[in-house]
């Protein structure tokens, strides 16, 4: 009989079983935890989650202590290097790889397009995320 749920041994300790999935969960927490924590669906963003251009899929999470920050979850990456996604009107202002923090070329002309992404984040992690700064 397999135990379900994720819970110490008697003596504290965590089963060997799932020692690698919580290596990987408190390294990807390590730099995305800001876009899970702190933070509310993207329901009402400025950010249309779902279904992108060339079969991607994204969801988004909004910052609750900033509002004008939002977190943009590629798990499904397009057939393509770009992203292209619906917005609900407010300019976007900055876009950046919140893995790496580094700024991401985007255009906003009634949706978002970000350009030249490489797609290996969500391979390896199960996301590229994405940091938006929206007017408000």
């Amino acid at each position: 009989e397999t135990a379900h749920g994720l819970g110490p041994c008697i003596d504290g300790t965590v089963p060997e079983l799932f020692a690698p999935m919580i290596k990987k969960m408190g390294e990807f927490l390590s730099w995305a935890g800001e876009s899970v924590y702190g933070t509310i669906g993207g329901g009402n963003s400025a950010l249309c989650p779902g279904w992108c251009w060339k079969n991607g899929f994204a969801s988004v999470t909004v910052s609750l202590a900033d509002p004008s920050i939002h977190y943009l979850h590629v798990t499904t990456a397009p057939d393509a290097d770009t992203l292209i996604l619906n917005t609900n009107g407010p300019d976007i202002l900055e876009v950046s790889d919140l893995r790496t923090g580094r700024p991401h070329p985007f255009l906003d002309r009634g949706c978002l397009e970000i350009y030249d992404i490489d797609w290996a984040d969500v391979e390896t992690v199960g996301t590229k995320t994405f940091k938006v700064k929206v007017a408000l």
